[in-house]
């Protein structure tokens, strides 16, 4: 069996970058031929120490290129990707090759899509966010600082100006979004879809598309101090992107207004400013997977605070594990994970956030109840990095027993 893993970056930018070259890495280790193929560098080492064949286009994304309106038409439509990836395929088995797609929207656009599809080969997309259904990707008004529940590329939808910036990308927004759909064949030319949550699967129902769902939770791919006995729970804990949708905000005010002491690891658009607002909150920037690690099992709590849906909540799942419970948004995809009382809470709003937290900072036996349970809990999870591709396999070969994607 061949795979070919489609996505914008080759080093990990988020949970979905991560989760491709998880996969991509582990893929190959349980003797599976893998193309890494990627636009933005530069590759992480541990794409260039694995078995994967990684082909990378040295392009900027749609934010780091100096000339804006060439990093518009790329995202659009990007030419060199899908010349890059004709060759690459060209070689290859369709009747034994899986074309999988993680993500496109900052650098790759939907134009490797056709391209495969055009070739013969079967396309799979792992349902990480909303672009396939939303032009912003997140079902997410940024000017409200509320979801959205307008029907995509409706006419409400085109008028309202829901971007983080100006109306002008909105609309741009809004063509990429049709030109993905219409040309680039983001539902019609792709065969399958895997869904990664409760969240996902609603949203893909709602297409109402021919594509073939396939459930499959994302991996915990953690190192084995993850296991180790923590030495202390000395602060809440926030990971993430330090942007408006994710509700940094929410969890710093908290946290200064209660008097607890609180951790944001993690980069973004917000970070300078929420570092100078917020003084007594700990700002640590992106760090590795280990670092990142010796944050959450010193933590007391992990808060989820996310104003978006989310189609998953990695660091939720990952937190759990390690016997670190969660306050997570209820809204989110994230929320799937918790049981109240057992490894956390589900909150609706900032006040219900500010009582839990209220509530264990006043009962150390409940936290000491939390832990306990939270551990124990996790024992039963099997979201191992191995476990996960085992079944990815098994979802491969059922798509190319499928027969011809024309």
């Amino acid at each position: 069996m061949n795979v070919v893993i489609l996505n914008d970056y080759g080093n990990i930018r988020g949970g979905a970058t991560k989760v491709a070259i998880d996969e991509a890495i582990e893929l190959a280790r349980q003797g599976v031929s893998v193309i890494y193929f990627c636009a933005v560098g530069p590759v992480s080492n541990e794409l260039t120490n694995s078995n994967v064949n990684v082909i990378c286009l040295n392009q900027h994304d749609l934010l780091g290129n100096p000339r804006k309106h060439i990093a518009m038409l790329q995202a659009i439509w990007n030419l060199k990707a899908s010349r890059k990836l004709r060759e690459t395929i060209s070689m290859l088995d369709r009747s034994d090759t899986v074309v999988h797609l993680h993500g496109w929207t900052k650098a790759l656009s939907s134009s490797i899509v056709r391209t495969a599809w055009k070739m013969g080969f079967k396309v799979v997309y792992t349902y990480h966010d909303f672009f396939s259904y939303c032009p912003n990707g997140g079902l997410y008004n940024y000017k409200t600082s509320k979801c959205c529940d307008l029907v995509p590329m409706s006419t409400r939808c085109i008028l309202t100006n829901c971007d983080s910036r100006n109306y002008f990308i909105k609309l741009y927004r809004v063509l990429r979004q049709f030109v993905q759909t219409h040309i680039g064949g983001m539902t019609s030319k792709i065969h399958s879809c895997i869904s990664i949550s409760a969240v996902t699967d609603k949203y893909l129902k709602q297409m109402k598309t021919s594509l073939i769902v396939h459930q499959l939770r994302n991996a915990i791919d953690l190192p084995e101090i993850a296991i180790s006995a923590p030495k202390n729970r000395d602060y809440y804990l926030y990971i993430g992107r330090v942007s408006p949708e994710k509700g940094v905000d929410i969890f710093c005010e908290s946290c200064e207004k209660l008097g607890v002491d609180g951790v944001v690891v993690g980069d973004g658009s917000l970070k300078k400013e929420y570092e100078s607002k917020y003084p007594s909150i700990s700002f640590t920037g992106w760090l590795d997977g280990e670092d990142i690690v010796k944050y959450i099992q010193s933590a007391k709590i992990l808060v989820f605070p996310s104003r978006w849906y989310e189609t998953f909540g990695l660091t939720v799942y990952e937190a759990l594990y390690m016997g670190v419970p969660c306050l997570v948004a209820s809204h989110t995809a994230a929320a799937d994970a918790i049981i109240d009382r057992v490894n956390g809470y589900k909150f609706k709003n900032k006040d219900e956030l500010e009582a839990r937290i209220i509530q264990i900072e006043n009962n150390p036996e409940l936290l000491d109840h939390l832990r306990r349970e939270t551990l124990r809990s996790s024992q039963k999870l099997d979201l191992s990095i191995k476990s996960h591709v085992i079944r990815l396999r098994e979802i491969y070969a059922k798509i190319l027993s499928e027969g011809s994607v024309h």
